[in-house]
């Protein structure tokens, strides 16, 4: 799915969180997250999307962006620097999902592209999220992960050592290496984990 496609479909999610709060304030002030920077992702497709709903950024809600490093401490930062001024949370990225849990409790949030968000304790369902965080998920559960590490054996019949390469304090990565080390024990495959604290470590990670 295009970016475009997925921003757009989120934002469907966003419009109910609003609907829910009639609307309290005006206008409704919304404050998103990035784990990244301007060059990697684009924060002006939430704008866009929402106008597509009718919502005007500046009239009926205005909306804040603010890029951190993606990692834990950096990401709490950034949204307790926010959370004065905005009704609505949304945060990027699994880090960021988990960094609102623990220092917004009590502001609707939306999380987008977080993996396991029931493993990793972000709602307590997929179907009933409770609490005060509801988003969209690019993994349901852990175990796909090891679904793929079986179709990637089937694709390379020879796959003895892979490495596995993560970001250093993303949460999802434990419960991915579970699933991935169950499989890889009955496929015969050594696994070596690589967690990265940044995309310019990835040449030295490749290099390990």
């Amino acid at each position: 799915m295009k970016r475009r496609e997925f921003i757009s479909g989120s934002v469907g999610i966003f419009a109910c969180t609003l609907s829910s709060q009639a609307l309290a304030a005006n206008p409704w002030r919304i404050g998103q997250v990035f784990g990244g920077t301007p060059d990697i992702v684009a924060p002006s497709e939430l704008a866009r999307a929402l106008l597509g709903l009718g919502y005007i950024d500046g009239k009926d809600v205005r909306v804040q962006t603010i890029f951190a490093t993606p990692n834990p401490k950096e990401m709490k930062d950034a949204i307790l620097s926010l959370l004065p001024e905005i009704d609505l949370l949304v945060v990027w990225g699994t880090i960021g999902g988990v960094a609102a849990k623990s220092v917004a409790p009590h502001i609707p949030v939306v999380f987008v592209s977080v993996g396991a968000p029931v493993d990793i304790g972000l709602v307590e369902s997929l179907s009933h999220p409770g609490g005060n965080m509801t988003g969209i998920t690019f993994e349901a559960a852990s175990e796909t992960y090891g679904k793929r590490l079986q179709i990637l054996k089937e694709i390379l019949p020879s796959l003895s050592r892979l490495a596995v390469l993560g970001a250093r304090g993303d949460p999802n990565f434990p419960f991915a290496m579970m699933s991935l080390e169950n499989s890889a024990r009955s496929l015969k495959i050594s696994l070596t984990p690589i967690e990265i604290n940044l995309a310019d470590d990835l040449r030295s990670a490749s290099m390990t």
